[in-house]
C-alpha cells in the first residue's frame, strides 16, 4: 500500500510538472521570439525529463523500502507498547 501511494504521488507530480513546465517553456520561447530573440526555439529536453522522472521514482521507493525494513525489525506489539508511553 505504501509503495502504491508513493507511485501514485509520483505519477501526479510528473504529470503536473511536465505538463505545466513544458507549457511555460513553450510560452516563454514564443514570447522571447516575439520581442526579437529570433534564435529562441523550443525543444523538449527528453534526456533531462527522463532523468527527472527516474529520480522522482527512485527517491520515494528507496524511502519506502527503508522504512518498511525498519518497521519489520520490530514486532507490531512492541511498537504499540512504545506508543503508550
Amino acid at each position: 500500500m505504501l509503495l502504491g501511494e508513493s507511485l501514485l504521488l509520483v505519477g501526479v507530480t510528473v504529470g503536473v510538472t511536465m505538463t505545466i513546465g513544458t507549457l511555460c517553456g513553450y510560452i516563454l520561447c514564443r514570447m522571447l521570439r516575439g520581442i526579437g530573440a529570433v534564435y529562441m526555439q523550443f525543444r523538449f529536453p527528453f534526456e533531462f525529463a527522463l532523468g527527472y522522472v527516474v529520480v522522482l521514482i527512485l527517491v520515494p521507493l528507496l524511502i519506502t523500502i527503508v522504512s518498511m525494513k525498519s518497521f519489520a525489525r520490530e514486532a507490531l506489539v512492541e511498537r504499540l507498547r512504545g506508543m503508550e508511553c
